[in-house]
């Protein structure tokens, strides 16, 4: 009996030395610095995450938000040079016929479609207009060409082609038709009307 205590004792010790953990060993000091790593990695994705989502937000296409470059600096130019005109109310508004075009774009990919209406006051504008109607098909199928799909797919951008479109119109009429005309205006056209437009 004291035979087997003896072995279950010496059992027990093997056990233990079995189950006996090994010291330790220093943990290196490379772990610190991966975690230091991947914590800023963290905080760095946040910080791109939170800006991304902020200029979304604030880029909204509804507004007119001029940001200083110099294709924004002439369109404000311009643009306030067309209010000049149009602050006052049309009394009698009188339409072109409506000039459709359906034209592939400046990347050769996409095509843009595109119905426009000038409004004016003057019906001798209308008249002169009608008799020039390859001379304007010309010229506007030359500046729908020469945009890209970015240039007019925001409202900034759309609203620049209408300002082009309408000083296109208004370049037509020589000083003669203006010295002629009753009015003596010298922007015939007060506006240009997209009644359809879209990119494919």
């Amino acid at each position: 009996m004291a035979e087997e205590n003896a072995e279950g004792q010496e059992g027990q010790a093997e056990e233990g030395e079995a189950l006996q953990l090994s010291p330790s060993e220093p943990e290196p000091q490379g772990g610190n610095k991966m975690l230091f790593i991947i914590i800023g990695a963290v905080v760095l994705l946040i910080i791109i995450v939170s800006v991304v989502l902020l200029l979304l937000f604030l880029s909204d296409d509804d507004d007119i938000r001029i940001k200083g470059g110099p294709e924004e600096a002439e369109f404000v130019e311009l643009y306030n040079k067309r209010m000049q005109y149009t602050l006052e109310p049309i009394a009698k508004p009188l339409y072109t016929d409506p000039y459709i075009y359906t034209v592939n774009m400046r990347n050769g990919r996409n095509y843009i479609h595109i119905k426009i209406q000038a409004i004016t006051q003057d019906p001798l504008a209308i008249t002169f207009l009608e008799a020039r109607t390859p001379l304007i098909d010309d010229r506007l199928i030359t500046l729908l060409r020469a945009k890209s799909p970015q240039d007019i797919q925001t409202r900034t951008g759309l609203e620049m082609l209408k300002q082009e479109i309408f000083i296109e119109f208004n370049e037509l009429f020589p000083q003669e038709f203006i010295d002629q005309s009753a009015s003596k205006d010298r922007m015939p056209i007060k506006d240009i009307l997209i009644t359809e437009f879209f990119i494919q």
